[in-house]
Formats: structure tokens, sequence, C-alpha cells
């Protein structure tokens, strides 16, 4: 088997960050894309008030998925991987879809991010704000 070719880094990168209240904290996700391709190039996330192994898995997930994204892995591969996987009990009140946990968030973030970017987001498919 051959080895995929990871794209190189360009040195900056157009980003769009989504945040959102999971459980019981504020979970920030950041989608940078790629400027030629408008293709998302790297994820990260941030969890208000979490603890040091929480946040070493999160960042284990995020580069993980920006490896696959950087080895042309498309991101909806990544959303059907994460998308509802749960670790809280309660739905989100504020929103018409429970967001289960912050890699469920991860996974809906990206998905807005791509029917936006395609020009095809709704206004059921809103999780969350952008800055």
């Amino acid at each position: 088997m051959s080895e995929p070719q990871e794209i190189s880094r360009p040195r900056s990168l157009p980003t769009v960050i989504y945040s959102h209240l999971v459980g019981h904290h504020k979970v920030y996700v950041r989608i940078c894309y790629h400027p030629d391709t408008k293709e998302p190039f790297e994820v990260w996330m941030d969890v208000e008030h979490n603890d040091a192994c929480e946040a070493a898995y999160l960042e284990a997930l995020t580069r993980s998925i920006n490896l696959g994204l950087r080895c042309g892995i498309p991101a909806e591969k990544f959303i059907s991987q994460l998308q509802g996987i749960k670790c809280v009990p309660e739905p989100s009140p504020e929103h018409k879809r429970y967001i289960y946990s912050p890699a469920d968030y991860l996974a809906l973030s990206l998905k807005k991010f791509i029917q936006e970017s395609n020009g095809t987001s709704t206004s059921n498919t809103d999780n969350g704000s952008q800055k």
C-alpha cells in the first residue's frame, strides 16, 4: 500500500469559529480551510473549564482529523464517524437538535461549514454562532 501524500500547510489559513453550550461547558470549534480549495484543512476544539485529560483527548482527536484532512480524506468521512457520539444526557434547550458531546458538535460544525461553503445552509441546521 502506498503512503498517502500529505498536502503542505499554507503559511496562513482563513478560519471560521463556531461556539455552543454542550452540557455545562462552552465549546469552540475552529475550522481552518485551504484558501485555494475552500475545503476544511484543520479543525481545533477548545472547551471552557475542561481538565487536562479532556484537553489532551480533544487535541489528539483534532490532530488525527487534521492529518486525515491533509491527506485527502473528505470531511464527510469524519462527520459520519463523530456525529451522534454521546456524553451529555440532556439536550441543549435553545436549539432544535440535541448536541450530545464535543465530538458531536465538531461533526455538526463541519457539516454546517460545508453547507455554508456550498450555499446550502438552512435555518434548521443551526448549531451555534459563527464569529
